[in-house]
């Protein structure tokens, strides 16, 4: 069975063909090149996450026959992994797939730490996301100053903290039970 796996995050749109075994191809394309997803081989299923919003999403749909596309959602508990947010769906199905990979590939205790755009860390213990942080990758921090209404954290060129104890914002915190 050939898997397509289709990450549409917010500056671009990675790709990769899975055969169960090992990735057969891989990509990345702007969103405004979605129109090539339709000139891959037509996989057995697709699963798409998408934080890049709906209109990015229907043009995912349109490029492929209707029926073969399942979408990541955060909910209150799916895979073995809970998500105690009030609004489940708060949190994005990036950061959501990435803890339930996390907790399929066995970790007991993770930090499940991505960068992209956004700089995301989360926490899962036994199964359970216990919350994380978002702030903008390193190399938007550069744009940012100290001063902002974000308060984001500083990261200097050598990649270090240079105010250890600032407080990042928090998704989590704004939208824990």
């Amino acid at each position: 069975m050939k898997l397509l796996a289709i990450d549409a995050g917010n500056t671009r749109i990675k790709w990769g063909l899975h055969d169960g075994r090992q990735w057969l191809q891989r990509g990345h394309l702007a969103h405004n090149e979605i129109a090539r997803l339709s000139t891959l081989a037509v996989p057995d299923r697709i699963i798409v996450s998408n934080v890049a919003g709906a209109a990015v999403a229907a043009a995912i749909a349109q490029a492929f026959p209707a029926g073969l596309m399942h979408t990541i959602r955060s909910t209150t508990r799916q895979c073995g992994v809970s998500n105690h947010y009030k609004h489940p769906a708060q949190l994005g199905s990036d950061r959501w797939a990435a803890l339930i990979g996390a907790h399929q590939l066995g970790a007991r205790t993770a930090l499940v730490v991505t960068a992209g755009t956004a700089l995301t860390v989360d926490a899962l213990h036994a199964g359970e996301f216990l919350g994380g942080l978002i702030a903008p990758a390193i190399s938007s921090c550069a744009l940012r100053s100290r001063n902002t209404r974000h308060n984001w954290m500083q990261i200097t060129a050598n990649s270090t903290l240079s105010r250890p104890t600032l407080p990042m914002r928090s998704a989590a915190a704004a939208s824990w039970r």
